[in-house]
C-alpha cells in the first residue's frame, strides 16, 4: 500500500498517512472533521413550494432549518434534504427564511447564508 509522506489532512494537520485514509475523508489517525457550512444556497418559489439548491457533496447529509421571520437558527424547524430540495405543501404568499447546515458523524456545521 503507497504511503503518503508530508501531505496534510482535511483538518489541517501533518501527518504521514496511508492513501486509503485520505480516500476516507478523515485527519491524520482516523479523526473525521465537522464540515464546513453549505455554499451557494439558492431559492426559487414556485406554487404552493419552494426549491432550494446549495453546493453539496455527496459524502455528507444536510438538514434544512426554515422560519417565518429572518435570522433563522438551529432552534426553528428543521427537515433533512439534498440539493435540489423541493419544499412542498406551502401556503402562497407566505414568506419564508431558509439556511442549511451539512452534518456526518462527527457533528453539525455552521448554518449557511439565509435566503
Amino acid at each position: 500500500m503507497p504511503l503518503v509522506s508530508g501531505a496534510r489532512a482535511r483538518c489541517g494537520a501533518p501527518a504521514l498517512v496511508l492513501a486509503l485514509a485520505l480516500a476516507g475523508g478523515g485527519c491524520a489517525g482516523g479523526e473525521a472533521a465537522v464540515p464546513r457550512a453549505p455554499t451557494g444556497l439558492s431559492a426559487v418559489a414556485g406554487n404552493r413550494a419552494v426549491t432550494l439548491t446549495f453546493d453539496s457533496d455527496p459524502a455528507l447529509k444536510y438538514a434544512v432549518y426554515f422560519a417565518k421571520s429572518p435570522d433563522v437558527t438551529k432552534d426553528d424547524s428543521r427537515l433533512l434534504a439534498e440539493s435540489p430540495f423541493r419544499h412542498r405543501d406551502l401556503e402562497n404568499g407566505t414568506r419564508l427564511y431558509y439556511r442549511v447546515a451539512a452534518f456526518n458523524n462527527v457533528g453539525e456545521s455552521e448554518l449557511s447564508a439565509e435566503v
